[in-house]
């Protein structure tokens, strides 16, 4: 899923991004906290904390630093439960594709090497 500036996360950058996003809901909700509540306490608007428990809405480190501390809790908290390995990273046709594109244009001197 592609955010406002059309990057799109890497396999464990997603993973990761998802991990964080339910273990916010997790300890909100085992708090017994609402949604608007929990927003309140941290600054934030109610909608801008849901997309992010929902994984709608990309974080900054800067926001999840704010709700680790804001939930009281260690960072690694948040991200507890990510794997550490995921499976290798397997291109898909387009990228194949793109690369040849580039190799052909390097090789007839109209790319450079960098």
């Amino acid at each position: 899923m592609a955010n406002r500036g059309g990057y799109v996360p890497t396999p464990r950058a997603a993973v990761a991004a998802a991990t964080v996003a339910g273990n916010l809901r997790r300890i909100r909700v085992g708090r017994g906290w609402s949604l608007d509540g929990a927003a309140r306490d941290l600054g934030v608007k109610a909608a801008t904390l849901g997309a992010h428990e929902r994984g709608n809405r990309a974080m900054t480190a800067d926001q999840v630093h704010r709700y680790a501390e804001g939930y009281g809790v260690p960072i690694e908290t948040l991200y507890a439960g990510t794997p550490q390995a995921l499976p290798p990273y397997v291109p898909t046709p387009a990228t194949v594709a793109a690369a040849r594109v580039l190799d052909d244009a390097r090789a007839f001197g109209r790319l450079s090497a960098d």
